[in-house]
Order: structure tokens, then sequence, then C-alpha cells
């Protein structure tokens, strides 16, 4: 029993192992400021669709309507 108990976290570690450097293969960069949010999200839209990069993220900081918008590529 304990044989099989070792032998499956061995193998959930080298799981791991592998699949780690394969989620950070990706990078988040600074895709700049736009006035609102939607002009942000079309700008990520149309990122997306050039195949620039394949996700955003937004920020909007607390007094403006300016949203920041960040870029995730490969």
């Amino acid at each position: 029993m304990l044989k099989k108990l070792f032998i499956g976290a061995t193998l959930a570690c080298a799981a791991l192992a592998v699949a780690a450097p394969a989620a950070s293969a990706s990078t988040v960069n600074f895709g700049g400021v736009y006035p609102t949010f939607e002009a942000a999200r079309d700008a990520c839209q149309a990122g997306i669709d050039q195949g620039r990069w394949f996700s955003c993220y937004y920020e909007t900081p607390a007094p403006g309507p300016q949203t920041y918008l960040w870029v995730e590529s490969n």
C-alpha cells in the first residue's frame, strides 16, 4: 500500500514538473492606456484577431475612466 502511494506521489510530481514550464511560457506585456474601457476592449479584440496576442487584462485606476490594457502572448 505504501509503495503504491509513493509511486502515485512520484508520478504527480513528475507531471507538475512537465506542466509548469509549459504554463509559464506566455508573457504579459503592457498594451497601452485607453480613454475608456470600451476602447481598450476593442483594441484587445483587434490584437487577438490579428494574432498578436491571445488574452487581455484590464485595469481602471480609481479616479478616472482611463483603462490600462495588459496583453498576454507567447
